[in-house]
């Protein structure tokens, strides 16, 4: 029973971090996608109805993406419990190795890697309190 109880508090802890990956990650895609929206515009300007369609397919495109990302970076770090910079390195690592291996989506490795920065900020001060 008391097996039982862990794997079911572990389960609930897993589906509280996706769920905070998913957060955090789609509000970033979000705004990285507004921005570039701005920047295809300022290059090529466009009707307001084609602004608004190219928002929400970059909005959508970036806060899928980066919302994966962070997602799958909080599950790793989860079955992995990092205590040092080196595990957070590795669980960084191991997370985006995907984007960075597609062309089309290393542009999102320094946001990715951003919302690293700040949650092992976190996680290391969060330890020493």
């Amino acid at each position: 029973q008391h097996m039982v109880d862990d794997v079911r508090r572990r389960l609930e802890d897993l589906g509280r971090f996706v769920a905070f990956g998913a957060i955090c990650g789609s509000i970033t895609g979000f705004s990285m996608g507004i921005v570039d929206t701005v920047n295809m515009v300022r290059r090529e300007p466009r009707p307001p109805a084609a602004i608004f369609r190219l928002a929400v397919n970059e909005m959508a495109r970036s806060g899928i993406i980066i919302a994966g990302f962070f997602s799958t970076y909080q599950v790793i770090k989860h079955v992995v419990e990092p205590r040092e910079v080196y595990g957070i390195g590795a669980t960084a690592t191991a997370a985006v190795l995907p984007l960075s291996m597609l062309p089309p989506l290393r542009r999102y490795v320094p946001f990715s890697l951003t919302l690293v920065a700040v949650d092992a900020y976190h996680t290391m001060t969060a330890a020493e309190r």
